[in-house]
């Protein structure tokens, strides 16, 4: 089985979810960030705030 780079982002967000630390994140604002295609940096900015 090949995995691919589309697959590995999708574990990293699965893995971000699960944890639990990013809940305040609305569904909103994810869509807002993939209409605005920008969701990568999205996720890079809140994932970096920790």
């Amino acid at each position: 089985m090949k995995v691919t780079a589309l697959t590995l982002l999708i574990l990293q967000i699965n893995s971000l979810i699960d944890s639990g630390k990013y809940n305040d994140i609305t569904i909103s604002e994810v869509h807002e960030a993939i209409e605005s295609q920008g969701l990568l940096r999205f996720i890079k900015k809140d994932a970096s705030r920790i």
